[in-house]
């Protein structure tokens, strides 16, 4: 199948964050001590491989089946090379940059399905946004029981205040 050049584009610039990304959830994976930080840094990994094969998978023309993105359950568990991982992070470190990797690649295929003509290519840019975004709640949940980051609750004063200038300005009673 021929694809549009703004689709060839997009998904050549993802494949090149991938490598780089799959190669730090590699690192992490190896220096990561927390079982559960371990399984989801293991998932995206998954994730992401397959995320390159589907692309791969687009933008090959001699591919003319329908291409979809695997669910996470059918994956195969990965092998990770951990004799060159030298970095020194701590869990929390590692949990919060994933986070972050996470909702950035998701926001990367939201924004760039929405610029897709072809609409297999969008949909599964979609799905793709939708497993990051899942990724970054399962590390925003482990973040909040590990308590390793403190989001304080607005006071109810503040709370109140803010209502009533938006009340206000929409002349809402």
């Amino acid at each position: 199948m021929i694809i549009k050049s703004i689709e060839l584009g997009l998904m050549a610039e993802h494949l090149t964050a991938h490598k780089g990304i799959l190669t730090k959830l590699n690192n992490y994976y190896c220096i990561a001590q927390e079982p559960e930080l371990k399984k989801i840094i293991h998932d995206q990994f998954i994730i992401m491989q397959n995320h390159v094969i589907v692309m791969l998978m687009l933008i090959d023309p001699e591919i003319n089946a329908s291409i979809t993105v695997a669910d996470l359950q059918k994956y195969q568990p990965v092998e990770f090379n951990c004799n060159e991982s030298r970095l020194l992070l701590k869990d929390k470190d590692i949990a919060l940059e994933g986070k972050n990797t996470a909702k950035s690649m998701s926001e990367d295929n939201y924004m760039s399905a929405l610029r897709m003509e072809t609409p297999n290519i969008r949909h599964i840019h979609i799905h793709m946004a939708l497993q990051q975004a899942t990724l970054q709640e399962r590390y925003s949940n482990l973040i909040k029981r590990k308590k390793w980051i403190d989001m304080p609750d607005a006071s109810l004063s503040e709370q109140k205040r803010t209502l009533s200038h938006f009340k206000a300005m929409y002349q809402i009673n």
